[in-house]
């Protein structure tokens, strides 16, 4: 997931090729990115519950 959220998002590499440099099918390049985003939502949600508690305990 990691690999491929950085292939596409960071060095903006198009899901095809991603497929291709990878030797995976690009509907599995599409699920590992929506699994490295909704992993990305879950902890910044997580933080964001600590953080708020933490400032309320101030």
């Amino acid at each position: 997931q990691r690999e491929i959220f950085e292939l596409n998002k960071e060095q903006d590499i198009p899901v095809a090729d991603i497929a291709t440099r990878l030797s995976i099918n690009e509907q599995v390049v599409r699920n590992q990115l929506s699994a490295a985003l909704k992993t990305i939502r879950t902890e910044l949600q997580n933080h964001a519950f600590l953080l708020s508690i933490f400032l309320l305990n101030l």
